[in-house]
């Protein structure tokens, strides 16, 4: 990587070089930790060389940085609480663990296209949508370095719209939860007439994008 980075003289040489260098799902904190160490300060250096974009590139250059400080707390604070084993057992779960669906917000919007629940369904399931959805896009802004701003606004939107799910849920009475079709006030327009219908914002699909 050294000698790659000896040759980066651009915010977006840096950003290529960075995501081809991205850890996979389940490395180890040490990993991640020399990662963002490097990410960070190969930012810091081509802020210097790439003075048109300057300010965005000491952006990344802090939020590694901050990110490099997090997975240290991590470590220590872990292996206060369980030593080794219990280290290893935060890295499965660090960054979403060992799954990583998308990489790019062109393909994390299509694969939540597909998934998307049916305008109707339960505000359980929009729930589960959106709670998952705010974590993909999340993800996706630290990779996706091209539209990372942009997948932040997507992660925003989500946790919002799961939040609503969230309260959505809260008002329906216990007894009308859970029940199959056809047991006490089931239909659309009945869970209407009661106030009951998963709200407008949480079934209007993304944005779209035009980026790759």
């Amino acid at each position: 990587m050294a000698s790659r980075a000896d040759a980066v003289r651009t915010l977006g040489e840096a950003n290529a070089l960075m995501r081809a260098a991205y850890p996979t799902p389940g490395s180890d904190l040490g990993t991640w930790l020399t990662f963002f160490r490097r990410s960070a300060a190969l930012y810091a250096e081509t802020a210097v060389v790439d003075p048109a974009h300057r300010d965005h590139t000491l952006y990344w250059a802090n939020r590694e940085r901050q990110h490099a400080d997090e997975v240290e707390a991590l470590i220590a604070a872990t292996k206060a609480r369980g030593g080794t084993a219990a280290v290893e057992a935060a890295a499965r779960n660090y960054r979403g663990g060992k799954r990583r669906d998308a990489a790019t917000l062109s393909a994390a919007t299509a694969l939540l296209d597909r998934e998307r629940p049916s305008k109707n369904a339960a505000a359980e399931l929009w729930l589960t949508y959106h709670e998952r959805a705010a974590l993909l896009y999340a993800d996706v802004a630290e990779i996706d370095r091209w539209h990372h701003h942009q997948a932040l606004c997507h992660a925003s939107r989500e946790r919002t719209r799961a939040e609503e799910a969230r309260a959505a849920i809260a008002q329906e009475p216990s007894d009308q939860r859970g029940q199959c079709q056809g047991e006490g006030q089931d239909n659309e327009t009945d869970r209407a007439e009661q106030g009951l219908r998963v709200p407008e914002s949480l079934t209007s699909p993304a944005p779209r994008d035009d980026g790759g």
